[in-house]
């Protein structure tokens, strides 16, 4: 994503000289429409997606005096013919908000009434199908579209935050990706790379049935910067500064768990 983005360094302009290309409007690497301002005050667009395609799609694109906006995200779930697929598609949104051509990304997964708030005066967005594809035949190829509505002014004040869906890179010490509910054998452990551009700042470890004798660790390399048990720890809990995955360890020699995990987002 830094494609197009570089900051412009002008080592030949004299002190106090005015270079225009430190103010030029920076170009999305995946060119979307740009949104006009809209006479009410706010912007909209939105993306049709495919089950299993590999490449983003781009979303709306506006430009604005700096302010906070918020942005809602919709989902149109998949459909082939009268059957709809509730539960098929997965999207993930990136969001490049800007102010003075200073850049910072978020992502977080697309759900109906999904809402982030940004600081900025030009914001671009794209969607990523994550779809998780079981059966080709049944998953592949469905169509849905995925929604963005930007008007000014800050998110309601709810609890949990913008979500992020967490994907694994070991599972019982055997390297694998996996999202949703992951299953430790018993000793078993998985690990949660914290992802690098997403913005997030909490975790939430669910627990699928009942077991006491599990803990979460929010480590970098070798160090532990924080420990919890999730069984006692309830909803999203802050990440460490520092921090770049987490781990968690079931210790119950006997039984295995199942877990789910979940990235909290600033905005």
């Amino acid at each position: 994503m830094a494609d197009g983005f570089d900051d412009v360094i002008a080592a030949e302009a004299e002190p106090n000289e005015f270079d225009a290309a430190l103010y030029a409007e920076r170009t999305h690497a995946l060119d979307p429409v740009r949104l006009g301002k809209s006479k009410k005050g706010g912007w909209s667009g939105y993306a049709d997606m495919v089950t299993g395609q590999a490449d983003p799609s781009p979303g709306p694109y506006f430009t604005c005096e700096a302010q906070m906006v918020t942005i809602h995200f919709g989902i149109i779930v998949p459909s082939r013919g009268e059957v709809l697929y509730n539960n098929i598609a997965h999207c993930v949104a990136t969001i490049l908000a800007g102010v003075e051509g200073q850049w910072v990304q978020r992502q977080i997964s697309v759900g109906l009434g999904t809402t982030l708030t940004v600081a900025a005066d030009s914001v671009q967005i794209s969607f990523q199908d994550i779809t998780a594809i079981t059966n080709v035949e049944a998953d592949l190829g469905l169509t849905y579209r995925v929604t963005a509505q930007i008007v000014k002014g800050i998110r309601a004040s709810y609890e949990n935050p913008p979500i992020l869906v967490a994907f694994t890179d070991i599972v019982n010490s055997v390297a694998s990706a996996q999202s949703g509910v992951v299953s430790l054998s018993a000793s078993g452990n998985a690990r949660y790379p914290i992802p690098p551009n997403a913005d997030a700042i909490a975790v939430e470890v669910m627990i699928v049935g009942t077991a006491p004798d599990v803990t979460v660790f929010a480590a970098s390399g070798n160090v532990d910067l924080k420990e919890y048990n999730p069984s006692a720890t309830f909803g999203f809990v802050a990440l460490p500064p520092g921090a770049t995955f987490i781990e968690i360890q079931n210790n119950n020699a006997i039984d295995p768990v199942n877990v789910t995990v979940t990235w909290g987002i600033d905005g």
